[in-house]
């Protein structure tokens, strides 16, 4: 019986001194338990001893549900190694025996997940997790609109991330002022989030005012945009605006009537212009027609007079007489 209860002492102590070498092997490390990255961007994965250790060897390994699997190592002896299946994404980025880190670049959704970084001592492995979540975030789109008051303008901004990204409306300028916001949410089917936030600005604003819109998810970096607030928006909190703005409809309305008057009074004189143009040359065709009868007439009285003037031809001058000579000739044959 004593030395059942002794072996049971034994064991417990054994345990006991393995959580502690376990609780001090973590405590050695230190790393980020979780470390954001945007999809399709980089992730840097770091561990980094806290004391001083002999240290021959460093591997991280990814998790999976089959166990773990070496993606990289540094050895003291052979320097560094990226496994085959991970060489076109994993890199060193810092490769020493007590501090140590990688990137992996265009994280995928498939490369969420938890890594491993040991240091392998002659005490024994020291082990550190980090885990890598991925978000999604996209440029907000953000629109100031002249509202039917000239003292406000309506304010939208629009960003879609995942998870659900905040977003944030501010001014540039102390005067200016935004009522609460109102906020919408849409799931998309791809899992991102696209959510809408509008508010109305009112308040004086200078010129070169800006209302900005920023986006975020989770603790990951921020998105801004800026918008210039329109003219239009403060145009009746100057109290002589709404006066110089009826004023100047007041002078387009006033010069709008004369501009018919000439536009029209030009357009009947061009086509006064074209019909007296058009007759001209019509005066012009009928001259020349009747020049060209007087000259056929002409031109037959004047045969006529030829004709009358030539004394008609004999039948004597119309039969040709042989020459003398030829007829001499006929005769001595005859």
């Amino acid at each position: 019986m004593v030395t059942i209860t002794m072996a049971v002492c034994a064991v417990l102590h054994v345990s006991f001194l393995l959580m502690g070498i376990s609780s001090g092997q973590t405590s050695v490390i230190q790393t980020e338990q979780t470390v954001l990255a945007a999809l399709g961007g980089e992730a840097h994965l770091q561990c980094r001893l806290t004391q001083s250790k002999v240290v021959h060897h460093v591997t991280w390994q990814r998790m999976v549900p089959e166990g773990e699997v070496d993606m990289a190592s540094y050895d003291e002896h052979f320097g560094k190694a990226v496994n085959k299946e991970f060489r076109e994404k994993v890199e060193f980025i810092e490769a020493a025996l007590q501090s140590c880190s990688i990137v992996i670049r265009e994280v995928m959704e498939q490369d969420e997940g938890c890594y491993h970084c040991l240091f392998n001592s002659p005490e024994g492995s020291f082990t550190g997790r980090t885990c890598l979540q991925l978000y999604e975030l996209h440029p907000p789109v953000l629109h100031v609109r002249a509202s039917d008051s000239t003292a406000e303008s309506a304010v939208s901004c629009s960003a879609t991330g995942r998870p659900a990204p905040t977003v944030t409306l501010t001014v540039t300028q102390p005067d200016l002022h935004l009522s609460p916001y109102s906020t919408v949410s849409v799931n998309n089917t791809n899992g991102t989030v696209a959510v809408t936030t509008t508010a109305v600005l009112s308040g004086l604003h200078r010129n070169g005012a800006q209302v900005g819109c920023a986006a975020r998810v989770l603790s990951a970096p921020q998105i801004e945009v800026l918008e210039s607030v329109p003219e239009a928006s403060a145009g009746g909190l100057d109290g002589g605006s709404e006066d110089r703005g009826l004023s100047g409809r007041i002078r387009m309305l006033s010069i709008i009537p004369p501009l018919c008057v000439m536009v029209i009074c030009a357009v009947l004189l061009a086509a006064r212009l074209i019909k007296k143009e058009e007759s001209r040359n019509l005066q012009r065709s009928e001259s020349m027609t009747e020049v060209s009868e007087v000259i056929e007439v002409l031109a037959d009285t004047e045969n006529n007079e030829l004709r009358k003037r030539s004394p008609p031809k004999s039948e004597e001058q119309e039969s040709p007489q042989p020459p003398s000579h030829v007829l001499k000739k006929l005769n001595f044959d005859g």
